[in-house]
């Protein structure tokens, strides 16, 4: 079936499957653009280092390139499969520990510490970014996700469930677990309570 230029200029982002199921490659080659957008803003606000956010943004369009014939379905259901791709792909640096080393010698290098003498309520504010861009770091991966899923990509439950392979109500726990361990980590609660 040909697809024409009318049949492209308005996919829904959320549809219903029969109405607007597209292949893969049409969405990618209509919507690449934002979808490129999404899934490196996800991964910027998730890992804090751009050259790696890249990377992987690279890597999560060149494993939907390679399966995107397969693919059948909304512009929307695309967009939470490459988010779980880049999402997976991140916990995999993880989980190699090669993330972690890279992450904390970059953000010293992007914004370092001053030196001495009185901050001003900018410095103050970098400061802070600093203390919870750590802090993010030494969260484990699953609650890294939901926070940057949620705060960093605005996404409702329901899409961060889609993205995480898992239903509403866990994604809720995650995010609660997860906002606690930050607090603990930036010093905010008491680890005991």
């Amino acid at each position: 079936m040909e697809t024409t230029a009318a049949d492209c200029a308005t996919p829904s982002e959320g549809g219903a499957a029969s109405q607007d199921a597209w292949t893969g490659a049409e969405v990618l080659g209509e919507r690449f653009q934002p979808l490129y957008v999404a899934v490196y803003g996800c991964l910027l606000h998730r890992l804090f280092d751009a050259e790696l956010a890249e990377e992987l943004t690279a890597e999560t369009f060149y494993r939907a390139a390679r399966a995107v014939r397969r693919f059948q379905g909304t512009v929307g259901q695309l967009r939470l499969w490459l988010l779980r791709t880049a999402t997976n792909l991140a916990n995999s640096h993880y989980r190699r520990k090669r993330l972690w080393q890279l992450v904390f010698r970059r953000l010293q290098r992007s914004r370092p510490l001053m030196d001495s003498g009185e901050q001003s309520l900018d410095d103050s504010g970098v400061l802070k970014l600093q203390q919870v861009r750590v802090a993010l770091k030494g969260l484990a991966p699953r609650h890294q996700s939901v926070i940057a899923l949620r705060y960093f990509m605005d996404m409702p439950f329901e899409q961060i469930g889609a993205v995480l392979g898992c239903r509403q109500d866990a994604v809720r726990v995650r995010l609660s677990r997860a906002l606690k361990a930050l607090r603990r980590q930036l010093g905010l609660e008491n680890k005991n309570a």
